[in-house]
């Protein structure tokens, strides 16, 4: 699935590392699609914390469900930017590589 721009992530840096391109396609066809799910889900859950948070019978169960709602964003927000940067990573395996070798190579 290639979007307006092109593909996410490009197999140009994956160097002798071309094993790994069915990962990288693969990413390039569930990374948007991911995202989508999961934004969605997070904003129900958030929809369904919130009228919790509004039937609470007393102060302490709705700062408990804030504490939840709270808990659930932050999980969202991990999730997704480890997705993507596992894609990055993935996508620039050959580069990184390379890297790390000339590096620890000139020690």
């Amino acid at each position: 699935m290639n979007y307006f721009l092109g593909a996410i992530f490009s197999t140009d840096g994956l160097g002798e590392y071309q094993y790994l391109e069915p990962v990288v396609r693969f990413m390039n066809n569930i990374i948007v699609p991911a995202t989508v799910v999961l934004a969605v889900a997070a904003a129900i859950m958030i929809v369904v914390f919130a009228w919790l948070i509004i039937k609470a019978e007393d102060g302490e169960k709705a700062k408990e469900m804030k504490k939840r709602m709270i808990g659930l964003m932050i999980t969202f927000i991990t999730i997704t930017i480890l997705i993507w940067l596992f894609g990055l990573v993935i996508s620039n395996f050959g580069t990184i590589m390379t890297s790390i070798r000339s590096v620890f190579g000139s020690l």
